[in-house]
């Protein structure tokens, strides 16, 4: 996460000068290599070495992608490809979740390198065999050649984009309170044993997939994605505190509503994020900011949401998670954005 953050907006502008081909595939050997090294590591700081670097490879994949589907679609088509393409961190993390015991039980700890290490490896044969940048005439979202000060200040100044990395960071405190606390909760009023608790919290991030393509094509229909957005993430706040205060025998059924709306809302901010620029050459640092917003999030929810599940219970954490939907409605409520006009 820590990685994610620092190196999402140097990723931006790579991609910009260097362009998303090059770079993806440069980006998918390098994550190839922390593998291969943190295969080998004999100690924690060669193992966490090789970490940085895989990280640095997902945080600029993160970047590259929405700014590639720019690219090939206008802004009324997009929807759909950014709500298929958002489907793969929820689909690597079930993955992930289903192959880590018996790949565990196999090959011991280097079980999931091996696992990443096969999948970036397919992924470069992909990307060299598939990804292309579209010709000048069919490019929606062309890299102009001006100096990088000129795109810094106009990033700067563009308040939209620094809100939507608001929002995301507090959807993500949402989104994260809810996952780390979720498992707990099925082990303590469920009797659910650890490996079961995992494989139903595999299972519920695996529908995410499905609702993330269905938003897509819904999205897409939708001007004001604004207001979309706060009805959304008061179903967040509403559900995420009934799950936490519900009667056990409604629990996972709430979580399954739960996962409707967490889908809904990454689909609808990584959809937005590429609007808010107000020029082609800002397209991948606007979505450098939305991967700054996320991962802080994700690295100050899971460790906050350990201490209030400790120190104060379950409540709390549903309280918790209030509190950001509070903090995200006011920062939607002046968001300007729809697919007609940005900024």
């Amino acid at each position: 996460m820590v990685v994610g953050i620092i190196s999402a907006l140097p990723a931006a502008f790579i991609v910009n000068k260097v362009g998303p081909k090059k770079v993806g595939i440069a980006t998918l050997i390098i994550s190839i290599g922390g593998s291969v090294l943190g295969l080998f590591a004999d100690n924690i700081i060669v193992l966490l070495i090789s970490r940085v670097i895989e990280g640095v490879g997902v945080s600029v994949i993160a970047v590259l992608t929405p700014s590639l589907i720019s690219m090939w679609f206008p802004e009324d088509k997009r929807s759909l490809p950014i709500g298929i393409w958002t489907t793969w961190m929820t689909f690597s993390q079930t993955i992930c979740l289903l192959l880590s015991e018996p790949l565990t039980n196999k090959f011991g700890w280097q079980g999931m390198w091996y696992l990443g290490i096969a999948s970036c490896s397919i992924a470069v044969i992909l990307f060299i065999a598939f990804v292309t940048t579209p010709d000048d005439e069919e490019n929606y979202a062309p890299i102009q050649q001006i100096q990088s000060g000129d795109t810094i200040n106009s990033l700067l100044k563009n308040k939209t984009i620094w809100r939507i990395g608001l929002i995301a960071f507090m959807f993500a405190c949402i989104s994260f309170t809810f996952n780390v606390s979720v498992s707990p909760l099925l082990q303590q009023n469920l009797n659910f044993s650890l490996g079961k608790a995992s494989l139903l919290v595999a299972v519920l991030y695996f529908t995410e997939i499905f609702y993330s393509s269905s938003y897509g094509l819904l999205i897409g229909k939708i001007k004001d994605k604004r207001k979309l957005m706060i009805v959304t993430f008061l179903c967040l706040g509403i559900i995420g505190l009934l799950s936490f205060i519900i009667d056990t025998r409604y629990v996972i059924l709430i979580l399954c509503i739960f996962m409707v709306f967490d889908a809904s809302n990454a689909t609808i901010l990584w959809d937005i994020a590429p609007m808010s620029a107000s020029n082609s050459n800002e397209i991948s640092l606007s979505v450098g900011v939305l991967n700054i917003g996320l991962n802080s999030g994700i690295l100050i929810a899971t460790p906050l949401a350990g201490y209030l599940l400790e120190s104060f219970g379950y409540f709390a954490v549903g309280i918790a998670i209030v509190i950001f939907v509070i903090i995200g409605l006011l920062l939607i409520k002046n968001l300007s954005i729809n697919i007609e006009k940005v900024n």
